[in-house]
């Protein structure tokens, strides 16, 4: 099936190639046997400590929008608000895993606060940096980063997350974080060229990030221009893998964003596949 679906990708890449739903709505065809899409969009969360947002359920809806009307992944599964602990996120994870015939590929979005800090362990004066996203109910203050344990105990880990879904049985997985300080997620690895055949064929993990680990997200602007660019990819019937995505985003977000937000890209694990949309 893998080298039926190269050669699909083949001739689509060249102009020759087209899908369609079973209604008859064309979409931009895609390779895969089997796409999970996971959103997680939060905007009220139960701490004070925790200011609330704005835009991050209409973007993790319009994403899942983009992909659902013109890439045909249907049936995403939302986690949104007071549905976005900790737990249920992970759990998400988990079931995933205790799948017989797990998804061959999972896109996971996150639009939520994101958190970045430098502290000093007991014992040892260099100082070590964390990032975190922090899911609806976390007992956490985002001017209180003295307390690592807590933040630990509290939210979600980007290099445990990280660490997760490399672990994860899908071929492909696809980490998007519209955050505040999201960058710390790509801190591992960096982008090499690859061969066309392998982005199909080999497994990948690929995080994209809206911002280095140290700056803030501007709400809208990020999503905005990734579902922007996935329309005018599906419109011209262009396959874009995650780096060509990617190098499109590097280009439009700082210029929306006022020079303020620097998109991020990282591969992680073993595998020299990636994701094309």
């Amino acid at each position: 099936f893998a080298a039926v679906r190269f050669l699909l990708f083949a001739a689509t890449y060249l102009g020759f190639g087209g899908g369609a739903s079973a209604q008859g709505e064309k979409f931009r065809p895609h390779f895969y046997d089997g796409v999970q899409v996971i959103c997680v969009g939060i905007d009220d969360y139960f701490s004070p400590g925790v200011p609330k947002l704005n835009q991050c359920v209409a973007d993790a809806k319009a994403f899942a929008g983009v992909l659902e009307k013109q890439f045909g992944f249907v049936s995403p599964k939302f986690i949104l608000n007071k549905d976005a602990t900790r737990r249920a996120i992970l759990q998400s994870l988990d079931e995933i895993d205790r799948q017989t015939s797990p998804p061959e590929v999972l896109i996971l979005y996150f639009a939520c606060h994101g958190v970045s800090f430098e502290f000093t362990e007991k014992g040892n004066p260099v100082p070590v940096r964390v990032g975190y996203l922090v899911p609806h109910d976390a007992q956490v203050d985002l001017k209180d980063t003295s307390r690592p344990a807590l933040w630990a105990e509290e939210a979600l880990g980007m290099r445990a997350l990280v660490d997760r879904i490399e672990r994860l049985k899908c071929r492909h997985v696809l980490l998007i974080a519209d955050t505040c300080c999201s960058g710390f997620l790509t801190k591992r690895g960096g982008l090499e060229s690859r061969e066309t055949v392998s982005l199909l064929s080999d497994p990948s993990r690929t995080i994209l990030a809206a911002t280095t680990q140290q700056e803030s997200a501007r709400e809208g602007v990020f999503t905005r221009e990734l579902v922007d660019v996935l329309k005018q990819s599906a419109k011209d019937n262009e396959p874009l893998s995650v780096t060509d995505v990617f190098q499109k985003l590097r280009y439009l977000v700082p210029q929306k964003s006022g020079i303020k937000m620097t998109p991020q890209m990282s591969h992680v694990g073993a595998g020299d596949g990636e994701f094309v949309f």
